[in-house]
């Protein structure tokens, strides 16, 4: 995406895109980061789950999952954290 005169748009811009995308979407739209903590839930989140975006962020996003898919999350979480443990062992031993 460009403007009128070829230019890059600055990472501003783009985040500004971002959220309004976001904002504007007919879905929920739920960000997490690695440690699968709420980053940003748009107005859309707000309406389906009943929490308003201040009582989310930085939570655990389980706490929008019914309690028997929580376990399961968990148990993911910790065996897709100890498979990247590893391979980031083997990418530091020189072998793949």
């Amino acid at each position: 995406m460009t403007d009128t005169f070829g230019a890059q748009p600055s990472a501003i811009d783009r985040s500004s895109l971002l959220e309004a995308l976001q904002e504007t979407s007919n879905d929920a739209i739920i960000t997490i980061d690695a440690r699968g903590l709420i980053q940003t839930f748009n107005t859309r989140a707000e309406f389906l789950f009943g929490y308003e975006r201040g009582e989310v962020i930085g939570k655990n996003v389980k706490l929008l999952m019914p309690g028997h898919f929580r376990e399961q999350h968990d148990w993911c979480h910790r065996h897709q954290s100890h498979d990247q443990e590893s391979a980031k062992s083997a990418d530091s031993s020189g072998r793949k």
